[in-house]
């Protein structure tokens, strides 16, 4: 388990030394902005960061923000002067593909997938046996690197065993901004495999009084991708990184109020919703956390009628969670349908496969 030192992460203080007026609205969003793992990415850019600034939160939770150029667009657009985001750490030496195994389904990817726009979705379409015959640490780096969405720079990457271990360059993809100044900051990561995953904190002060927000994006279940590591599995990672944060959140925030925002791939049945993982999703019920949005029986965050997904699945797994201090009148946003140009065609897509969910301290 690591920490991140103070200065291993970017940080925008203050520097007008003027107090804003104040917004009490907080919102988590995650903005499905993973090229080659969700359709459209780079088509859907400018108005998904658009829509997100649009929310002018007072504070906010964004995951899947790959880039960092589109973080601080976001940020700017709410002329907000105290952000937060972890910069990207690879970390290479992992194991990868032999040039014997790769090759039948490089040729396969080839017939059916040349130019496709999401490579992942088109090759488990129509190479499944292909990628059924690869071994685990080839079928991780593939993954790892998927977001290019180019076979041959993939192929590159993964024949050999001093290649990457993680997804977009290691970065995290999640921030934090807000009205009011950051008291004091700090980050830890998380045990993770293919993407990093960690918390950012930061305190505030709400109504004269010091709030701990943590802002997070928990390890989703991978059930096409095995997990590297053979004596676990994906939930069994998540249920370590729940472990691994409330532990964080207690020795920062202690006995008083705290919220942890973000995609934690995982929550109860509510609404629309099923269940996903509800036994992880119940670790944060027993430490006291409370889920305006879940108790008033909120609907699907990640749902299967969205189009970016077109699934049968639909779950509440974005949520605000609140300790000490009570969130009121929480909502879904950001549901409406947009339209994209990809080539010569005219989509009608979602600014992200996942809805936000906001709420007023």
């Amino acid at each position: 388990m690591r920490f991140i030192a103070a200065l291993s992460f970017v940080l925008v203080a203050c520097t007008d030394g003027k107090d804003k007026s104040l917004n009490n609205t907080v919102a988590t969003y995650n903005a499905g902005l993973a090229q080659g793992f969700v359709s459209y990415a780079t088509e859907r850019t400018d108005q998904t960061i658009a829509a997100a600034a649009g929310l002018k939160a007072g504070l906010f939770c964004g995951q899947e923000i790959w880039n960092g150029a589109n973080w601080d667009t976001l940020v700017a657009a709410n002329s907000v002067s105290h952000a937060l985001s972890i910069p990207p750490a690879q970390e290479n030496g992992g194991e990868g593909c032999s040039q014997e195994e790769i090759t039948p389904l490089a040729a396969c990817v080839m017939e059916f997938c040349d130019g496709a726009e999401n490579l992942q979705e088109c090759a488990f379409a129509n190479c499944n046996d292909q990628i059924g015959e690869l071994g685990t640490p080839c079928v991780s780096c593939l993954a790892a690197n998927i977001a290019s969405n180019d076979l041959a720079l993939i192929t590159a990457q993964c024949v050999g065993d001093d290649i990457g271990k993680y997804v977009y360059g290691g970065s995290f993809g999640i921030g934090l901004y807000s009205e009011k100044p950051f008291v004091t900051t700090d980050a830890k990561t998380f045990e993770s495999h293919l993407i990093r995953r960690g918390v950012l904190y930061a305190e505030i002060e709400q109504d004269g009084a010091p709030l701990h927000v943590f802002c997070t994006h928990l390890s989703a279940v991978l059930s096409s991708v095995p997990h590297p590591n053979g004596d676990m599995g994906w939930q069994d990672e998540q249920t370590a990184q729940i472990s691994e944060l409330l532990t964080y959140v207690g020795e920062k925030a202690g006995g008083e109020a705290s919220i942890i925002l973000g995609d934690f791939n995982t929550g109860p049945a509510s609404g629309n919703a099923t269940a996903e993982l509800p036994d992880n999703y119940q670790l944060f019920v027993d430490a006291g956390y409370a889920n305006d949005y879940v108790a008033n029986d909120g609907d699907c965050t990640f749902c299967g009628s969205n189009p970016l997904i077109n699934g049968n699945s639909s779950v509440v797994i974005d949520h605000i969670l609140t300790k000490g201090i009570t969130v009121s009148e929480s909502q879904r946003v950001l549901t409406d349908q947009i339209t994209v140009s990809s080539g010569e065609d005219s989509i009608n897509t979602a600014y992200s496969d996942h809805y936000g969910v906001v709420g007023n301290l």
